[in-house]
């Protein structure tokens, strides 16, 4: 069987050790945290730098800059790096509205190497443009399904998977009805979709009803973000419907003072935390439905700026799986085999 890449079909036993869900090239600064004390307005506007990395720990939100990721020459050495430590294949899940740049996408492809699939879909709504008020779910399905068929804002690079597709707390009607048209490109085309699950949410559930009911096929459903709060009742209630769950949020450990949050309603769990609560599902028998990576979507996150980088699933985390007790070949199993069986149909 063959996946749709950034420069085309490649098989799927040749796409090695996959990162399922990262951003090469994005702007997700609707989630900046406005400023109000003096210092704050100060910080906001400065560049990530060593003196304000501290509180990007704490804090990713407060300096717009950490949500852009836009430069050629520090992706390219990031990849390498990714490369260097073993990784074949990463799935760039950008949607519309937020900086995916597939021309960008497919020229890193072919100077690293490093295998690259797009994403195709839209956000959560605050990032949909006007258009998307106005067009019915079934508009939306032909966008999504040109973007998969024909090529992505006509460059002719073509989408290998569908999403992130974006939801927020409370699911907004046009984000209903984007997910709805998903629904219906996924059951059409049969490839894998994956969908941003507002992480401090179990809106999963809502999620799967809404796709199920249009046709979606659960195996190739991905839900994200489901390790920001460790709750393993709802964990377990979506993967019994069939779907996985992914655990990508891998190097970001943020507390974010109550009185400071707003796009986050609430802190992240620590790594520690999420290869712990690995194990107790892998031990329930749920491995095949589990999918680790890390999401890139902040400066601060690269090695370049102080961060694990995309190679941090390969240098850390998977000695850490060992080290709590996962098998060793359950852990491959988990970063190789669980993203091609997603793509099978």
């Amino acid at each position: 069987m063959n996946v749709m890449t950034v420069c085309g079909e490649k098989k799927i036993d040749d796409l090695g050790v996959i990162l399922p869900h990262e951003h090469i090239f994005i702007d997700i600064s609707n989630q900046f945290t406005e400023p109000v004390t003096p210092f704050e307005k100060k910080l906001a506007y400065q560049k990530v730098n060593m003196n304000n990395l501290g509180y990007l720990r704490r804090d990713p939100y407060v300096v717009k800059d950490n949500l852009i990721l836009s430069e050629y020459d520090v992706a390219y050495s990031e990849i390498i790096t990714f490369k260097d430590s073993g990784g074949q294949s990463i799935i760039d899940v950008t949607p519309v509205g937020i900086g995916r740049d597939p021309n960008q996408l497919q020229q890193l492809m072919k100077e690293t190497g490093v295998n690259i699939i797009a994403g195709c879909g839209f956000y959560t709504h605050d990032t949909h443009t006007t258009d998307i008020e106005k067009r019915s779910a079934e508009d939306i399905t032909e966008l999504i399904m040109n973007d998969l068929l024909i090529g992505m804002d006509h460059t002719g690079v073509r989408s290998g998977v569908i999403g992130e597709i974006g939801t927020s707390q409370q699911i907004h009607p046009n984000e209903k009805k984007v997910l709805q048209a998903a629904g219906k490109a996924q059951s059409q085309s049969r490839i894998p979709v994956f969908i941003h699950v507002y992480p401090w949410s179990e809106n999963g559930i809502e999620v799967l009803d809404i796709l199920e009911s249009e046709g979606a096929d659960p195996s190739q459903i991905v839900i994200c973000h489901s390790d920001v709060e460790m709750n393993l009742n709802y964990m377990i209630s979506v993967m019994k419907r069939g779907a996985f769950i992914e655990f990508d949020n891998f190097g970001k450990e943020f507390w974010i003072p109550i009185e400071k949050r707003k796009f986050a309603g609430g802190n992240f769990a620590t790594d520690r935390d999420r290869v712990q609560v690995i194990r107790k599902l892998v031990d329930l028998g749920y491995q095949n439905r589990l999918l680790i990576t890390n999401d890139i979507c902040l400066k601060a996150m690269l090695h370049a700026y102080g961060g694990w980088g995309y190679d941090h699933i390969l240098s850390n985390v998977v000695p850490m799986l060992i080290e709590v007790g996962v098998e060793e070949k359950i852990v491959w199993e988990i970063i190789i085999k669980n993203p091609q069986q997603l793509f099978l149909r």
